[in-house]
């Protein structure tokens, strides 16, 4: 069954409280509950009141190769978020067995998030943040790749053990264009400087 862009699963995504949709849009879906009436154009508010947290772990992968299979995979009934996750990097070996534990996390802000997992065996943490160019992760201060998760979020394998994750948002072409703006903030203070100076020169010229 192709995903038709309907309904919530996707894009009631898991890790989303609350929804905008066309009333009448949460008909069979369980769980789902309206909390507006429709307004005049036919809209109405939703709440997800089994709503993930921004992170956990899953038991199981669904590898996709392509976008469009990932989101076939999101829409199928049988599809459990808590439990599972679809992971497009289709070069990863299948997981048989994937390990639950503890995600506690130290630290969140928009450019740095610090987690710790507890895992008794090979764990793989899934999120509901999305997985934008300029994100990179540390494992235990080793460099870790992120995978792209449930169509559009941020995945990441962990081994055995206590993890200290470290997801840091630094897009491309910042430093260049970090450069840039110094080099022409600099160039005005001493343009600045250098017109005070000759206005004081002027004035003091009998």
């Amino acid at each position: 069954e192709a995903f038709d862009g309907g309904k919530f699963a996707p894009p009631f995504w898991p890790g989303t409280d609350y929804t905008l949709g066309e009333a009448g849009e949460d008909e069979g879906v369980v769980g789902i509950a309206t909390i507006t009436a429709p307004t005049p154009s036919g809209v109405s508010w939703y709440r997800n009141p089994t709503v993930l947290p921004r992170f956990f772990l899953v038991r199981r992968l669904l590898l996709a190769s392509t976008e469009d299979d990932a989101l076939h995979d999101l829409a199928h009934p049988d599809f459990k978020p808590a439990e599972e996750a679809v992971v497009e990097a289709p070069a990863v070996p299948a997981q048989t067995s994937l390990s639950g534990g503890d995600v506690r996390v130290e630290r969140y802000s928009p450019n740095r998030i610090e987690l710790r997992v507890r895992a008794a065996g090979r764990a793989f943490l899934a999120s509901s943040e999305v997985l934008y160019p300029g994100w990179t992760a540390t494992v235990n201060g080793q460099p870790a790749p992120l995978y792209l998760t449930n169509g559009a979020f941020r995945g990441l394998f962990l081994n055995a053990g206590t993890s200290e994750i470290v997801m840091s948002y630094w897009p491309e072409g910042f430093a260049l264009w970090a450069a840039i703006s110094l080099v022409c903030a600099l160039l005005a203070v001493m343009g600045a400087v250098s017109g005070d100076r000759f206005v004081t020169r002027t004035v003091r010229t009998p």
